[in-house]
């Protein structure tokens, strides 16, 4: 088993898993909201692909693959990790190049790609703020065989405060499999979001796009949940 990131303060593999703990109710929660599962079966059961081991007093959150493992100190840690360690899963040659790789370097050709909820989304904030302030791309990432998605576009956080988010997710394999919401970061500016795509995954800054300020999204209705 292989640690794709150490920082040397890690326990061993073994270790963590002679003292693996469940889950409390909120922590699964927080892992499955996030869209950190893996599905099994026939009918794509979930599962938290995240777990917890309690080492000499201190707490470890885990999360691996057949192939590959990442150990944060931290829940939220471990959940950012889910995406980098989902990539693991293929081949020892995918550890190797992935473990190396920013998403940035890898050389993905981003397009713009909308289906029927995320193209309602488009037409609307078109009509209701202006060209550009929602995009949704898709791109394939050839190291790993994988496809991700990016999302830029009006958003609330977790204060429920009207903000520009910029993030991504991969897809799952399967096409029927749910598409969970893309993790990222939320911004006061649009600029500031596709600065943020630009300099972590290599999406072309959108000529001109307008500078769209929270002043933009005032009377604006925006959804709770960013949508995949």
């Amino acid at each position: 088993m292989k640690l794709v990131y150490s920082k040397k303060t890690e326990p061993k593999y073994e270790t963590l898993k002679k003292n693996k703990k469940t889950l409390t109710e909120e922590e699964r929660k927080q892992v499955v909201d996030a869209g950190a599962v893996w599905h099994h079966g026939p009918n794509g059961e979930e599962t938290p692909a995240v777990w917890k081991a309690e080492v000499d007093g201190n707490s470890w959150y885990v999360c691996n693959t057949h192939r590959a493992y990442d150990c944060k100190p931290t829940l939220k840690g471990a959940i950012k990790a889910y995406d980098f360690i989902e990539t693991t899963a293929s081949s020892e040659k995918v550890i190797k190049l992935a473990g190396r790789k920013r998403i940035r370097d890898r050389g993905i050709n981003w397009k713009e790609a909308y289906h029927e909820k995320s193209q309602g989304l488009k037409k609307r904030y078109d009509k209701d703020i202006g060209g550009n302030s929602y995009m949704r791309y898709e791109g394939h990432d050839f190291t790993t065989d994988s496809d991700y998605f990016i999302i830029i576009g009006p958003a609330l956080n977790k204060e429920m405060k009207k903000r520009f988010f910029s993030g991504i997710k991969k897809l799952p394999d399967d096409p029927k499999a749910k598409v969970y919401a893309p993790s990222g970061e939320y911004f006061h500016n649009i600029i500031s979001a596709f600065s943020h795509a630009s300099e972590k995954w290599a999406l072309p800054f959108p000529k001109g796009t307008p500078e769209y300020t929270l002043a933009d999204l005032a009377n604006i209705e925006i959804a709770r949940h960013i949508k995949g």
